[in-house]
């Protein structure tokens, strides 16, 4: 097994916002002692090499021989390093499974760097993985360095690496590290360094050296184990049983496991076997607390030293160790998952299966949906069951054929964890910090998803943990956040009137958390004059600059913000002046919005109704003295009345029903809002709109309770009339409100159960419950919670409840309800997304896959219930006829032009087979074209002719034959004219004949003279403009630059169809290209330029550019793009421009352009260029593009599987790493080429996945 799939070594806790969060110093507390003994001058002397200025070698070896103290002293280290100094470290260590070689320090060490760079898990492995780890170094020693601060890695036991001396740890230790890093080692004298290990690297420095003295303390310590030692392994079979199975387990079993391992029937109880180790071999043995408690039965053992465990391994014996492994194993696989599962399978099992190899088993053990639960609820969160299963993963992956539906199974299980994430509610973690359950509260808080909620939940479980002096805690949770505003706020707490009450280890424990967050520095800085752009001096200027702007919706965009800042600076005036110049409607409205809630907040009611009477129509005038009425009615009820019968007028002078009827009902709440029911009663009968007839009724039922229900009745009439289901939904929930506010929380109930869209209703029921909540009573508000069907949305509405009991001190009912709903959360199935899966799934296999396949698996699924399988069947019953090869007649009509294009991506073969069975002429000849051309740019010149032959509709076979006259004519062209002369449609015809002069300018003296007579044959006008502009296309081509710019001088873009302005302005900048080529660049601007449309000016830029580029100039391509005024149009085409030059063999030159571009667009480009480069056969090169194409995986995925379709022979590799990298379904089709009976075993992995069920497909294939 390799070692860079165990990422489950060091207890790594990835966030939900993908942040890695590392544990590894839980496990340094494990080597350290409770006391170093006599060892100050060491630590001073590390101190001292970690904080100098400068030092001879950044590298330090501390050499001893065992038993000397070495672990010790640095674990002490690790853990209390100097002030200032980051330490990530590595104990190779033979006690603890699976951390002694290469993968497992690459493992550990990646994390840590991730943890201390708040960047996510990188996902890499392999040798990919050594080159980043040594970029993460540089990063870290950077980042350290800004804050004021030392990285320093600490490497001890590298004697004990047991990987070989071409693959060891000291190799990947930096030889010429970051200026400022500084590196620890220990280790004995002998072994010597190893081979892979440079010549030139600072280890093979005798000058690097430190001699460890003994310490005596480890002397008493040694001889004390080793008596230990000799007395179990020469006592009875007790203690021979205790010894083996703690060395075969690999440290962390406690006593009572013990206890039922030497003994399944119960004679011998756990504190037996605690007081026998603890008195007869405690030397032997050393030990720590589970998460249980701390009671002697749940302590953990280990041997207490490196010596001990391998001169224990030499007595058992390969075949005696192996027995007590299976026997271990099976003790294991006999757990049922309860609440008194031993801790030892949380962790400590897994890492002996990574030991031994055993992959069916950790597959197993990872995959166990009984299991992810318990782990769920022993941790807090799924992090562990979510590192275990990546480590599985990337173990199948690493194979040299890796096992695809294994690692797609891993995955789902992956996907199903992080997906039911997604719904715990965001209060949570602040609920269980408030009931003193702080290790879980920690673990949800850094599960959510969403970022502003997980850092609003950090922040509050911090607050938590300092209140209950769990200081390092309350630091760890601080450093997690990322929003700047929310962890400064933390850092504050900690540092000030928290630091006060706990004393100064507060201050000191915050001080790095300070220093990386800047929080001090911007504490102490003094306050920061305002900048000259937000003087009043400088709004004319900017003013000026907005109103030069000539596009108009971007100048009303630059005078809105001149809104904003007119406001902030109190210019009103100002402020209401630039309102008034924004011509864009859109804006205008924003803007007055704004600075009448700017009026309304100073009290000023007076301009911010006359600014609300400017507004452009009623709707937003009526919005506008809202907010003005919705102010005075704090303090003068009779103005508010005014605005309402000003409302009423304006409601009554417009023609539109839908705006008078909303108007109205404005008028209603704001009649209701002063007091005077009558008036607004009276407005009823004039509200025509069903929908604001509800909004009007509930105002008024609200406003006078004693006619509550009249109004009710009412209001549920009006809800009948309304036939459109959003709008009847959203004057449901206003219903529900209404009746909530009133008391009616049984009738405002029933109407929430009637509505449809799901965020609506939880709306809806959020009313009800919250109402509920108003009165005290918990268990009303409860049930009401539990009615609503949405799973996501009730474990919502029963944290409410639990946020409630929490405020009045009902702590056993907050824990209840607390537990529901992260229970109901985590339940959670996302019904659309496992649709599309599905669909996704069932489709490609019954598109791609034999006959006999699709109807096993329909019977296979139809005969199982479950809502899933029944969605499955709907959608192979849907494809199975129509994707077969036989087609029935009676079958055809399924078949239509979007499954066409679907196929046509994948298999062109099936594509024709179905385009040939649509019943419909018109798009069947459509469906045949798009195949013929498809096949035509693959290169199968003959396929694609074969193909345009079936199509019956004169025109559509043309356009067909065109599409292959322009594939084959580069590489063909006799082919190409003899398909050129059976093109008769006198356009189609002449774009024939331009393609044919393109590939071949020497044709042009023989086929320029058949554009005239093909021009009189058209007849019509618009075919005689297509001729004309392939004319000039042709005679660019043929060299006459002059002639070809007079004829698309001579052609009105304004004049021509869609399809012929994009050839026009296509042919122009090829013509311009022309004169680039030629180094006539005035020529061509002023070409370009003549366009009077700017946007195709751009469009021809875009064109010369891709010209260009096809000419193999680059750097000049790039320059015409980079001069194209429309951002989006100059991006598309620097995108282009590698893919095109390396289309025409330019690869060299392509691509550096591409990886000069920026964000998404070097992206897309690199993305383009490596399909390309693929198709052109260079596969190596294309792999290693679409590998760097991005940072983001999403795209690597992308690329790689762009170029798949071109590599055969390498798509297992491929799709193994894109399944490493991206979401399992994305790499469905390619999976589905390789091996459709594959798919159709995920198919049935993901359903039972669905419904609960273990999984069954993975276990079989790796047995």
């Amino acid at each position: 097994m390799t070692g860079d799939s165990h990422n489950d070594i060091s207890g790594v806790h990835l966030g939900r916002g993908g942040t890695a969060q590392s544990h590894y110093k839980d496990q340094v507390r494990r080597i350290a002692p409770a006391t170093l003994h006599d060892r100050g001058r060491e630590l001073a002397e590390l101190a001292r090499f970690c904080t100098a200025p400068a030092v001879p070698s950044p590298y330090q070896w501390w050499q001893a021989p065992a038993w000397a103290g070495k672990s010790a002293l640095l674990a002490t280290f690790v853990l209390h390093p100097p002030p200032g100094v980051r330490v990530v470290s590595f104990f190779i260590t033979a006690r603890f499974a699976d951390q002694n070689d290469r993968g497992a320090f690459l493992s550990v060490v990646v994390e840590q760097l991730a943890d201390l760079l708040r960047q996510p898990l990188p996902q890499v492995s392999g040798p990919t993985v050594e080159t980043h780890l040594l970029g993460m170094f540089r990063q870290a020693t950077h980042d350290c360095a800004s804050r004021g601060q030392r990285l320093v890695l600490v490497v001890d036991g590298l004697d004990e690496d047991r990987g070989s001396d071409t693959h060891s740890i000291a190799a990947l230790l930096p030889e010429d590290p970051e200026p400022g890093m500084r590196i620890i080692v220990a280790g004995r004298p002998h072994p010597p360094i190893p081979e892979d290990v440079s010549d030139h690297h600072p280890l093979r420095d005798p000058a690097v050296v430190r001699v460890l003295d003994r310490s005596p303390q480890a002397a008493v310590e040694r001889r004390g184990a080793e008596r230990a030692l000799k007395r179990l392994l020469g006592g009875d079979d007790r203690d021979k049983a205790l010894l083996g199975l703690v060395v075969a387990a690999g440290g962390g079993l406690s006593a009572a496991d013990l206890a039922q391992l030497i003994s399944p029937s119960g004679d011998v109880q756990p504190w037996e076997v605690a007081d026998h180790l603890r008195t007869v071999a405690g030397r032997a043995f050393s030990s720590r607390l589970s998460t249980d408690g701390g009671d002697p039965e749940s302590a953990l053992y280990i041997l207490a030293h490196e010596e001990l465990q391998v001169g224990a391994v030499k007595f058992l014996g390969p075949k005696r160790l192996g027995e007590l492994r299976d026997q271990v194993c099976r003790w294991a696989d006999s757990q049922d998952w309860s609440a008194d599962t031993p801790d030892y399978l949380v962790r400590g099992y897994f890492r002996l299966l990574q030991a031994i190899d055993d992959l069916p088993r950790m597959v197993a053990l990872a995959t166990d949906l009984n299991r992810q639960n318990w782990l769920r609820d022993r941790t807090g969160g799924d992090a562990v069951a979510l590192s275990q299963i990546a480590s599985c993963r990337e173990t199948v992956l690493d194979a040299d054929e890796p096992d695809l539906l294994t690692a797609v199974c891993l995955a789902m299980h992956h996907d199903r964890l992080t997906e039911r994430n997604r719904h715990v509610p965001g209060d949570l973690p602040g609920i269980f910090a408030k009931l003193g359950r702080l290790a879980r509260a920690d673990a949800l808080a850094r599960c959510l998803t969403d970022r502003t909620q997980r850092d609003v939940a950090l922040l509050t479980v911090a607050r938590a943990a300092l209140a209950a002096d769990d200081v390092e805690r309350a630091v760890d949770l601080v450093a997690a956040i990322e929003d700047t505003y929310f962890r400064d706020s933390g850092l504050i707490e900690l540092s000030t009137a928290k630091a006060r009450r706990a004393g100064a280890p507060v201050a000191r424990a915050t001080e790095e958390v300070m220093t990386f967050s800047g929080v001090r520095a911007r504490r102490a800085a003094r306050p920061r004059p305002p900048d000259r752009s937000d003087t009043p001096e400088d709004l004319d200027e900017r003013l000026a600059s907005a109103n030069a702007i000539a596009d108009r919706r971007q100048r009303s965009s630059a005078l809105y913000e001149l809104v904003r800042l007119a406001l902030r600076l109190g210019e009103f005036d100002g402020a209401i002046a630039i309102v008034a110049m924004c011509e864009d409607r859109v804006y205008r409205k924003v803007g007055r919005q704004v600075v009448v809630s700017a009026l309304v907040g100073k009290g000023e009611l007076d301009r911010a109704e006359e600014l609300a009477r400017t507004a452009d129509c009623t709707s937003d005038q009526v919005e506008l003295l809202a907010m003005v009425a919705r102010r005075a009615v704090e303090s003068d009820a009779r103005r508010t009345a005014a605005i309402a019968s000003r409302v009423e007028s304006l409601a009554r002078s417009d023609d539109d029903p839908v705006t008078r009827s909303s108007a109205l009902a404005e008028a209603v709440r704001m009649f209701v809002a002063a007091g005077e029911f009558g008036r607004a009663e009276a407005l009823l009968s004039d509200i025509t709109i069903a929908e604001s007839r509800v909004s009007a009724l509930v105002a008024i039922m609200q406003g006078d309770s004693s006619r509550a229900s009249e109004f009710i009745e009412a209001a549920t009439s009006a809800l009948e009339l309304i036939t459109n289901g959003f709008w009847r939904d959203r004057a449901s929930v206003q219903l529900c409100e209404g009746l909530a506010a009133v008391g009616r929380l049984r009738l405002a109930a029933d109407v929430a159960h009637k509505i449809g869209e799901a965020y609506e209703k939880k709306k809806a029921f959020r009313a009800v419950v919250a109402a509920a909540l108003a009165t005290g009573d918990i268990p009303t508000a409860t049930g009401y919670a539990n009615e609503i069907e949405d799973v996501s949305a009730r474990a919502d509405l029963v944290t409410d409840v639990a946020v409630r009991c929490v405020k009045s001190g009902r702590m056993e009912d907050a824990e209840r309800l607390a537990e529901n709903a992260l229970r109901l959360a985590g339940s959670v199935t996302d019904s659309g997304a496992a649709y599309d899966r599905i669909a996704t799934l069932v489709g490609e296999i019954a598109l791609f896959a034999e006959s006999d396949l699709v109807v096993a698996l329909e019977e296979r699924l139809s005969a199982t219930a479950g809502f899933w399988h029944a969605s499955a069947v709907t959608v192979l019953s849907w494809h199975l006829e129509a994707k077969s090869r036989r087609l029935e007649p009676r079958d055809q009509a399924m078949v239509d032009k979007d499954d066409v294009a679907r196929a046509v991506a994948h298999d062109t073969g099936r594509a024709a087979l179905l385009a040939a069975a649509i019943l419909n002429p018109f798009d069947r000849a459509s469906a045949l074209t798009t195949v013929a051309k498809a096949i035509a740019t693959s290169g199968d010149i003959g396929r694609a002719e074969a193909v345009a032959t079936r199509i019956d509709m004169p025109f559509h076979r043309q356009a067909a034959l065109l599409a292959i006259v322009e594939a084959a004519a580069p590489t063909d062209i006799r082919e190409a004219r003899v398909l050129a002369n059976l093109i008769t449609c006198a356009d189609l015809r002449a774009m024939a004949l331009a393609a044919l002069i393109k590939a071949d300018s020497d044709l042009a003296g023989e086929l320029i003279g058949q554009f005239e007579p093909l021009a009189d044959m058209a007849g019509q006008p618009r075919r005689q403009m297509s001729i004309l502009i392939a004319l000039a296309d042709a005679t660019a081509a043929a060299g006459d630059v002059d002639r070809a710019e007079d004829l698309v001088r001579q052609i009105d873009p304004a004049a021509c169809s869609l399809a012929d302005e994009d050839r026009l302005i296509t042919a122009i900048g090829q013509v311009a290209a022309r004169h680039v080529l030629g180094g006539r660049y005035e020529r061509a601007g002023d070409l370009m330029a003549s366009l009077p449309n700017p946007r195709n000016e751009d469009r021809a830029r875009a064109a010369a550019a891709r010209e260009v580029a096809a000419a193999g100039l680059v750097d000049q391509a790039r320059v015409i793009a980079v001069d194209i005024h429309n951002a989006r149009t100059r991006r598309w085409a620097l995108r282009d421009i590698p893919s095109v030059a390396a289309a025409a063999g330019h690869v060299d030159a392509a691509e550096p352009v591409a990886r000069a571009l920026t964000d998404r667009w070097q992206a897309d480009a690199m993305i383009a260029l490596a399909r390309t480069v693929a198709r052109l056969g260079d596969l190596d090169r294309a792999e290693r593009l679409a590998r760097s194409a991005s940072d983001r995986s999403e795209d690597v995925v992308t690329a790689l599987l762009g170029i798949a379709e071109f590599a055969p022979g390498r798509v297992r590799r491929l799709l193994a790493t894109t399944l490493r990298l991206g979401h399992w379904s994305r790499s469905v089709r390619e999976l589905t080429r390789m091996d459709p009976a594959l798919v159709a075993a995920v198919t049935e992995e993901y359903l039972g996945l669905l419904d609960g069920h273990n999984p069954s497909a993975s276990a079989h294939r790796i047995g």
